[in-house]
């Protein structure tokens, strides 16, 4: 990306999308095939060793033959008030994340779809056959085509596979509070676009911050989701995936006019990503497509530049090659 801002930040969560996507592609790919989960851990975690050291030659060509600074340098707040302000409400916010990320762990308890998700999370660490049992009762079943496509639990069992920790553990303990740690860094992404400064920026996550803390009026809104239920699928895409791909409308809207080799890369991060929502969810095979050519529709009639359509809906074919394949199968 051009833009260098954030540019650690960008990298995790862009490559988190690609590493995601990724795994959608080789375990579905197997699971229609030989459906034998140990070996996709085995493949799985070769790619992931590759994926590391092509990220670190990547990032030391760049530190050895880019000259210019990476990072582009902000004006420096000439207000001492201001900065005091917005040092506030930066501590504010810090502590009511640091409060939520405790009692997501603290107070997390189970559910019907945890029941699900977390029972297949754990045969999979120990069957190699995805989707061959029952996760209330453990009994040997016919293959789960409605949930084979989003198969996120298996996510957890690769963790759980290769950490050795158990895959309760991480669904309850060590992913809500990832999750919820990348959800506010996309707000903050989404907040440095829309903000013009920065007493507006930290303003804005902190208004976040409290809606998703006094958010719960119902046990189906997405504060509840996220605070909750963010390692089940559904919670997972509006929590994660449909704020991303928000973030990346927002990215191609900036870039109509600029160098193409960013157009490309937002296409490819725009298709990826809707890998990840079919990953969490069969819903997100219909919803991140919508949302994604509604976007379109909306920075197509803004920059009046009707043919750049055509690639925006074209990153929605990997959702859509899923919700075929989900009709093919069901």
């Amino acid at each position: 990306l051009s833009d260098k801002r954030n540019l650690l930040l960008k990298s995790y969560l862009f490559g988190l999308i690609v590493y995601l996507g990724l795994f959608q592609v080789i375990i579905i790919t197997n699971m229609l095939t030989v459906n034998n989960f140990f070996q996709v851990c085995t493949i799985f975690s070769y790619v992931s060793v590759a994926l590391a050291l092509l990220g670190t030659i990547i990032a030391g060509v760049r530190k050895l033959w880019k000259r210019e600074a990476c990072a582009v340098t902000e004006k420096q707040c000439s207000d001492r008030r201001q900065m005091l302000e917005n040092s506030i409400l930066w501590i504010v916010f810090g502590v009511i994340l640091v409060f939520q990320m405790i009692q997501t762990v603290r107070l997390t308890y189970p559910d019907g779809d945890d029941a699900y998700y977390v029972g297949v999370a754990t045969y999979g660490v120990n069957v190699p056959q995805m989707y061959s049992r029952v996760p209330y009762t453990g009994e040997y079943t016919e293959f789960d085509t409605r949930h084979c496509l989003a198969p996120f639990p298996y996510v957890i069992s690769f963790l759980s596979r290769m950490s050795k920790i158990s895959a309760s553990t991480i669904a309850h303990s060590i992913l809500p509070v990832l999750f919820i740690l990348l959800a506010y860094g996309i707000y903050y992404l989404i907040a440095k676009e829309v903000c013009k400064e920065k007493r507006e920026v930290s303003l804005f996550m902190l208004l976040i911050s409290l809606l998703l803390l006094f958010g719960n009026y119902s046990v189906y809104s997405m504060e509840t989701f996220l605070m909750t239920r963010i390692r089940q699928g559904k919670a997972s895409l509006g929590s994660f995936a449909l704020p991303l791909g928000f973030y990346l409308l927002l990215l191609m809207a900036k870039s109509m006019e600029g160098k193409k080799k960013d157009r490309v890369l937002h296409y490819i991060l725009l298709g990826c990503n809707g890998l990840v929502a079919a990953l969490f969810t069969t819903m997100g095979n219909f919803i991140y497509p919508c949302m994604v050519m509604l976007g379109s529709l909306c920075i197509c009639f803004g920059k009046k530049d009707w043919k750049k359509i055509f690639p925006l809906a074209l990153s929605c074919a990997p959702s859509a090659l899923m919700a075929v394949l989900y009709l093919i199968i069901r």
